[in-house]
């Protein structure tokens, strides 16, 4: 009888070993027991407004003539940083169901913390609504809530801070572009002095080998800066302004002014080519002590702010762009 018990007893732990190791073999840790909700997708072409709120801030911006606006104020945005929006509003895909406990203050999605965004079409029908909480400690995803939901999910990317904006730092800062190509004229003036270039372009020769001791010559043309009297200018250094000038980007608006509030500068360059260009750098801004210059431009309708390293780079001294004989 106690051989027989000891083998019942043997059998009874090697089958719950069995039981066991098939638990550990064929468990799946990763098996998700709920169902993420359904998030349908949106067209990019459908975007026509956004509505971002924070609890200090609304913004609107609106898709007017395929360009990006800020409502009502009507200052065309940064096209990089919309994008970036355009593309989290679209590709907005839940990773994974967080939390249902309500603590919302732990995922940035209290009152206080949250971003709520909203998405029209050109209808005005909703076609997004989302709350954006703080990024996850994976530092690739996001904390998010949607409409009629108490819990809170994880989304995939990081991308609060491409909600998080404020207004100057949404709107496009480019102030001048052109093609220096088509500038034919210069004119600079500082101290009421003024200082007139032209361009003339020269057929020239260049040397390019040697045949059976006999040089070969190949025709060009050859760019070249003159003063009214005939002084050459200095290609490198007017190159240099050209090099800030085709693609100029200011570092931020300046509020509550217009151009007409800033008069007499103490640096003007004019750039005549299929049409006229021109900008005016004022003096630094004076309670800033100062890398600040406040400046105008023909290409913008607003006052803006330049970095003393641009405005220095630009802002030339006259005996500087004469050629040296």
């Amino acid at each position: 009888m106690k051989i027989k018990k000891i083998k019942t007893e043997n059998i009874v732990l090697i089958s719950v070993i069995i039981i066991l190791l098939a638990f550990l073999i064929f468990r799946n840790p990763n098996r998700v027991h709920y169902n993420l909700p359904e998030i349908k997708a949106v067209n990019k072409q459908d975007i026509s407004k956004i509505e971002i709120r924070k609890s200090d801030q609304s913004l609107t911006l609106i898709k007017k003539n395929s360009k990006w606006i800020i409502d009502p104020q009507a200052y065309p945005c940064d096209s990089n940083k919309i994008n970036d929006m355009i593309d989290n509003i679209s590709n907005l895909t839940l990773t994974a169901l967080v939390s249902e406990s309500k603590d919302y203050n732990r995922y940035g999605l209290d009152n206080e913390k949250k971003i709520v965004v909203k998405v029209f079409n050109i209808k005005n029908q909703l076609l997004r609504d989302f709350e954006i909480g703080k990024e996850a400690s994976t530092f690739r995803h996001t904390f998010v809530k949607i409409p009629n939901d108490i819990k809170v999910y994880q989304a995939s990317n990081s991308f609060r801070n491409n909600f998080d904006q404020k207004i100057d730092a949404l709107r496009d800062k480019l102030v001048m572009q052109f093609d220096k190509n088509e500038i034919i004229e210069i004119e600079i003036i500082k101290n009421k002095k003024k200082l007139h270039f032209t361009k003339n372009i020269k057929p020239v020769e260049i040397k390019t080998e040697k045949k059976d001791d006999e040089k070969s010559y190949k025709k060009t043309q050859e760019q070249e800066w003159l003063t009214h009297n005939k002084k050459k200018g200095n290609s490198n250094e007017i190159d240099s302004i050209f090099v800030e000038l085709t693609k100029l980007n200011c570092t931020k608006y300046i509020e509550n002014k217009t151009k007409q509030d800033y008069t007499d500068p103490i640096y003007t360059i004019t750039l005549k080519g299929n049409k006229i260009y021109s900008i005016s750098i004022f003096e630094k801004i004076e309670e800033k002590s100062s890398n600040e210059y406040p400046a105008i431009t023909s290409e913008s309708p607003y006052p803006f702010i330049l970095s003393s390293y641009t405005a220095d780079n630009i802002m030339k001294k006259p005996e500087d762009l004469i050629k040296e004989k």
